[in-house]
C-alpha cells in the first residue's frame, strides 16, 4: 500500500479517500508495531473528521493496539532483562 509508505500521497485524495487512506495506514502501523508513525496518523485523521464517529472508532483502534505494542514490547525486554 503505498500511502503506508508515503503519507504525503494521501494529502492529494479528496477528502472522503484521504479519511479512509489515513485510518487505513494508521491501523496497518499500529499492527506492525510503528506506535509513533500511527499515532501520528491517527492524530492526522481525528483532525480531518472529529465528529465522524466512524474515524473516530478507528483513531480509537489504533491507540488500542499502540498501547498491546507497547506492552508486548515490554514484556519481551521484561522477560529477558534486555532493552
Amino acid at each position: 500500500m503505498r500511502a503506508n509508505d508515503d503519507p504525503a500521497s494521501i494529502e492529494s485524495q479528496p477528502p472522503k479517500l484521504a479519511r479512509c487512506l489515513w485510518g487505513a495506514r494508521s491501523l496497518v502501523l499500529a499492527r506492525r508495531g510503528e506506535i509513533n508513525q500511527a499515532t501520528q496518523s491517527a492524530e492526522t485523521l481525528r483532525s480531518l473528521a472529529p465528529d465522524d464517529v466512524e474515524c473516530l472508532g478507528i483513531v480509537a483502534r489504533t491507540y488500542a493496539l499502540c498501547l498491546k505494542a507497547g506492552s508486548d514490547s515490554t514484556a519481551e525486554t521484561d522477560a529477558t532483562g534486555q532493552g
